[in-house]
């Protein structure tokens, strides 16, 4: 499913290539996000280090189930 298609609040993993914005951190894809809202192009989620990271609305996820 696209990231913009997600529930608030869901656990989610990265199952295709995602973009992320100029200038960001590189991110490790294995790594579950916890997703808030998308805002634009990108979406607001953190990660298990508890900081914020941008991936596009259009990045296919999966919610995790733990």
């Amino acid at each position: 499913m696209l990231l913009l298609e997600v529930p608030k609040g869901s656990k989610i993993k990265i199952v295709s290539e995602t973009k992320l914005p100029p200038g960001s951190e590189e991110i490790d894809v294995k790594e579950t996000f916890i997703f808030d809202h998308v805002d634009g192009m990108y979406s607001y989620c953190i990660n298990s280090k508890n900081k914020i990271v941008h991936l596009s609305a259009f990045t296919e996820v999966e919610i995790v189930n733990d």
